[in-house]
């Protein structure tokens, strides 16, 4: 368990830019504590869940789900494309480990990149198993916010097109090595990967 001090660190290294990744238990250990103001713990799961996993309705476009919800290869041969109807019929499968907590979110920057059905009957209502957030610089400890962007996109605010100077959280209700199959590890592992284009792409 970190040190408040070494939590507000991780807050800072958010706000001068840099990009935290971060998964199942960590939501307790520093999460929620660097980012009150934006999610803290939810429910307690009391057993391991095997939950379906889709991306959260208008979250489909959203470069961090890159390459999760593809079309077979059969079905690119034939030129078929995936609506956000279909969306919810395209699901990936996760493991979430008893005792983890749910998702409470507390700001609305932040964005539901993928959500549980099953979970959400089990944790009062709390169905987000992959979140993301702009960190604001000049929201330092909570008080008055000022709303990061949903994604940054290159880097640019969508309302002013002034470069947007703090980082970003994503944090996953799950974790690496726990999944039951190759496809759905593939998923945690691509959604990751955008994430780190993404910061790659700011640093330039």
């Amino acid at each position: 368990v970190l040190s408040e001090k070494g939590v507000q660190k991780i807050r800072k290294y958010v706000e001068n830019g840099g990009y935290l990744f971060s998964e199942d238990w960590s939501m307790e250990d520093y999460v929620q504590k660097a980012f009150t103001d934006y999610v803290i713990i939810g429910t307690v799961l009391p057993k391991d869940e095997t939950v379906s996993v889709v991306a959260k309705a208008g979250s489909s476009s959203h470069p961090y789900l890159k390459k999760i919800f593809a079309v077979t290869a059969r079905e690119r041969e034939k030129g078929a494309t995936i609506s956000e109807d279909d969306l919810d019929k395209n699901s990936h499968t996760w493991k979430i480990d008893k005792e983890s907590r749910s998702i409470k979110v507390r700001h609305p920057s932040v964005v539901v990149l993928l959500r549980s059905p099953e979970l959400q009957k089990r944790a009062e209502g709390e169905e987000a198993v992959a979140i993301t957030w702009g960190v604001d610089p000049s929201a330092s400890g909570g008080g008055g916010k000022k709303a990061a962007p949903a994604v940054a996109s290159g880097g640019e605010l969508s309302h002013d097109r002034k470069v947007m100077k703090g980082g970003r959280v994503l944090y996953v209700l799950s974790h690496f090595g726990k999944q039951g199959s190759t496809t759905d590890e593939h998923s945690l592992q691509n959604l990751l990967i955008n994430f780190l284009v993404e910061a790659n792409e700011r640093r330039k």
